[in-house]
C-alpha cells in the first residue's frame, strides 16, 4: 500500500470517470413526508454494499461537492488518509467496521451516508477504483421500502379535500405486521391504512388505499358527479 499522499495525488492526476459527479444531498423533507408510508425497514450492522452505489450524504457540509473535490478538500481528509496508511485492512476486511460506517436508502439501492463515514466513503471509492474492488463490508445500513401508491393517493386526497372546503380530515395509520431478527439484523413490516373523519357529521372510518381513492373521486371531479346525480334524478322521475 502506497503512502496516504499517493492516493490523492493519483486521483488528481488521473481522475476516475465519476470523480466529478456531485455528492447528492439526502432530502430530509421528502423523507419526512414519505415516512408514514414505510411498509418495510431493514437494518443490519454487518452489511456489504457496492461503494459505487453511494450517491450522496445526509451531511449538509459535504453535499454539493464532487467526489474529487471532497477527496482534495474534506476537512478531515488528511486525518483519514493517514489512518488508511496505518490500517489499510480497515477497508478490505469483512468484520463490522469500528468506527462504524452508516448508510441509508429508500426504495432502491442508491445509498446515502447517514451518521458517519463520509470521508471514508470517498476514500473507499478511489481506493477500490484503483484495485478493481467494489464491495465494502461490515457496514451499518438501514433500508426502507415505502408504499408509493398510498403516498400518491394521500397527496391527491389532501389536495381534493382542501379544494372542497376541508370538510374531511384524513390521517395515515401504520400497523406493524411482522418482525424478524437475529444477531446483527432486523426486518419490520407494516400495513398502511387511513382514518377518514367526516367533520360535518362526525365519525371516523378506517379505510384502505383503494377505498380512499374511490372516496375522493367526487371531490376531485365534482362537476362530473353533479351531472351523474342530475341524470339519475331525471331517470327516477320518468
Amino acid at each position: 500500500m502506497e503512502g496516504n499522499r499517493g492516493l490523492r495525488d493519483r486521483a488528481v492526476a488521473t481522475p476516475p470517470h465519476w470523480a466529478n459527479e456531485v455528492i447528492a444531498p439526502f432530502d430530509e423533507e421528502w423523507f419526512h413526508a414519505v415516512e408514514p408510508f414505510i411498509v418495510e425497514s431493514y437494518w443490519s450492522g454487518q452489511q456489504s454494499i457496492n461503494v459505487f452505489d453511494v450517491v450522496g450524504t445526509s451531511h449538509p457540509d459535504y453535499a454539493g461537492r464532487t467526489w474529487l473535490e471532497f477527496l482534495r478538500e474534506g476537512k478531515r481528509m488528511d486525518l483519514n488518509l493517514g489512518l488508511l496508511r496505518e490500517n489499510p485492512g480497515y477497508y478490505l476486511e469483512d468484520e463490522p467496521k469500528r468506527p462504524g460506517m452508516y448508510y441509508r436508502a429508500v426504495d432502491d439501492d442508491r445509498w446515502f451516508v447517514a451518521e458517519d463515514g463520509n470521508h471514508r466513503t470517498a476514500i473507499a471509492r478511489f481506493l477500490f477504483h484503483e484495485s478493481g474492488r467494489s464491495m465494502l463490508h461490515g457496514l451499518t445500513v438501514t433500508k426502507y421500502r415505502t408504499d408509493r401508491r398510498a403516498f400518491d393517493v394521500y397527496t391527491a386526497a389532501a389536495e381534493a379535500i382542501e379544494k372542497s372546503g376541508g370538510k374531511v380530515r384524513l390521517r395515515t395509520r401504520r400497523t406493524k405486521r411482522a418482525r424478524a431478527d437475529t444477531g446483527g439484523w432486523m426486518r419490520e413490516n407494516w400495513k398502511v391504512e387511513f382514518e377518514w373523519t367526516d367533520l360535518r357529521r362526525g365519525g371516523t372510518e378506517r379505510l384502505t388505499v383503494d377505498e380512499v381513492e374511490r372516496r375522493i373521486e367526487p371531490l376531485s371531479h365534482p362537476s362530473r358527479w353533479r351531472g351523474c346525480l342530475a341524470w339519475l334524478r331525471r331517470a327516477a322521475e320518468r
